[in-house]
């Protein structure tokens, strides 16, 4: 189970090192694309808004560019095959 923070909560986690690596996931109904990051002891976080809602991007590129301003780095995209 995940825990919801906000931008600029995953910004402080990352410059803690407390963060290992970061996906952009299809969101469930199909709205849109949503971020993920692990910790590195095991933790997970899902980016939320400040009204604790999930926060969906309409695009990769706009989420691609909410990790960037977090402060990853991002190099790649990897497409996996269908189920």
């Amino acid at each position: 189970m995940s825990k919801q923070i906000t931008m600029q909560q995953a910004r402080e986690y990352l410059d803690l090192g407390v963060m290992e690596g970061a996906v952009i996931l299809r969101e469930p109904m199909g709205a849109g694309w949503y971020i993920s990051m692990d910790g590195k002891a095991g933790g997970v976080w899902t980016l939320g808004t400040s009204r604790g809602d999930l926060r969906i991007f309409a695009s990769l590129d706009s989420a691609a560019n909410a990790l960037r301003d977090i402060g990853w780095k991002v190099t790649s995209f990897e497409i996996g095959r269908p189920d």
